[in-house]
């Protein structure tokens, strides 16, 4: 509804920047909180899916590692079976499988990417944070993935020693605070550690049943799942160098240009990348069809407009199908 109603925006509640700024408030709080007893955590680890919840935990403490006024070890965690920054690639990909926003770039396994079924905590999303993706790139932060019945055999263990049930997403971080703790008993060692307890778990009565009921299983994609994925957003920098066609000059040279890109996009249709290139290609086709000629442009409208009816088009073609449309109806001025 929002990409076809006026006065309607669409946004996504992860991932996106404005949403790690909402989310820094968590960050704020725990800081203060900890300036006020005069501690100083040595570790901070966050659970990590689409990657608000850990980059508002972290931001106020990454400010001041990237000021270079203090030093912390910061540990993202992530699912076994939904592993983007593990085994993603780094790659401009959709933030959201409707493919109504723009490309971002971050790690991340393919928008055409869902995990197994019998994956039972959040943590779902297919990519990460642009800007945790960024941090993870420059060595700011590290990241482990981890099988949930290991996530739900920590969260049992501080259930029972805390006296909260915490949420699956949360156990995350849970499971490897307490690897870390029990390294630091191996070591000797003393250090502060951090984590974000993002919520309960009261309403994960069924999948903690599954757990003690030894129907819980874990799935982890091989390298095979992955591969077609992969390829597909590897492939994401060809289909924007299609943008180079916009430095066609003749008014000839343009349609050629425009229908050699919607039509091997075309070609592309029921494989893997078809969305990928169905974007990237016809983002780059709109400037060009802005500057055609009346006649080329009728020329490609009546084709566009048979091989894409209307019921069919995704909103990136219906941008194309207006801009065919003007060009159609006035021509290049």
């Amino acid at each position: 509804k929002a990409t076809t109603t006026e006065g309607y925006r669409y946004v996504l509640g992860s991932v996106l920047n404005q949403v790690l700024l909402h989310q820094s408030i968590i960050g704020l709080e725990t800081k203060a909180a900890m300036d006020k007893y005069g501690i100083k955590p040595d570790i901070i680890i966050g659970c990590a899916g689409g990657g608000s919840n850990l980059g508002g935990l972290i931001a106020p403490f990454m400010g001041e590692k990237l000021r270079g006024e203090a030093d912390y070890r910061i540990i993202a965690v992530e699912p076994a079976s939904c592993p983007s920054l593990t085994r993603g690639v780094y790659a401009y990909d959709f933030a959201d499988t409707g493919m109504v926003c723009p490309l971002a770039k971050m790690y991340t396994l393919g928008s055409d990417f869902i995990p197994a079924p019998n994956h039972a905590g959040g943590l779902r999303y297919h990519g990460m944070s642009p800007v945790l993706s960024e941090l993870y790139h420059q060595g700011m932060l590290e990241a482990v993935s981890v099988p949930q019945t290991a996530v739900f055999e920590a969260a049992e263990a501080f259930a029972r020693v805390e006296g909260i049930l915490p949420a699956p997403e949360s156990s995350h971080a849970i499971k490897v605070a307490l690897d870390e703790a029990i390294r630091c008993r191996e070591t000797g060692e003393e250090k502060t550690i951090l984590f974000g307890l993002t919520g309960t778990g009261y309403f994960d009565m069924v999948a903690y049943e599954k757990f003690n009921n030894g129907q819980m299983t874990d799935y982890v994609p091989t390298d095979d799942d992955l591969r077609d994925l992969h390829n597909a957003l590897l492939n994401v920098d060809q289909y924007m160098a299609l943008a180079d066609f916009s430095s066609y000059s003749a008014a000839q040279q343009k349609a050629e240009a425009a229908e050699w890109i919607l039509k091997a996009a075309d070609r592309h249709r029921g494989e893997m990348d078809v969305y990928w290139y169905l974007y990237a290609a016809h983002l780059h086709a709109i400037p060009i069809i802005e500057k055609l000629e009346k006649e080329p442009a009728k020329e490609l409208l009546q084709w566009y407009d048979q091989a894409h009816p209307a019921r069919e088009r995704m909103p990136v073609q219906d941008q194309v199908y207006r801009a065919l449309k003007k060009a159609a109806r006035s021509g290049w001025r």
